[in-house]
């Protein structure tokens, strides 16, 4: 399935430390935070800038107590697209852009 004919995918802009409530750009590398309470795991699918719909990354998120899945990677994904996956019921649900 590509991605891309379902989904617009979210862009992590070009600006320094940039900052919103679901990723975080900093000097250790790319933070991803997810709110999912209902969720028994969760992914973030990494993409680069020109792909064909093709994740070119998968990332296994770690759930906290507070219903909030973290994923980080010591990189400064600047100008890569990402989405997040969830498995719900026993299922993996169509990935959404993240905001």
């Amino acid at each position: 399935m590509a991605l891309a004919a379902k989904h617009q995918k979210n862009l992590i802009p070009s600006s320094a430390m940039t900052s919103y409530n679901e990723h975080i750009i900093d000097e250790r590398g790319t933070h991803f935070k997810l709110w999912s309470p209902n969720a028994e795991k969760a992914q973030v699918l990494l993409f680069n800038h020109d792909s064909n719909g093709l994740a070119i990354s998968t990332i296994d998120m770690t759930r906290s107590d507070s219903d909030y899945f973290t994923a980080s990677v010591g990189q400064k994904l600047y100008d890569y697209f990402y989405a997040f996956k969830i498995k719900h019921q026993g299922k993996w649900l169509a990935p959404t852009p993240g905001i």
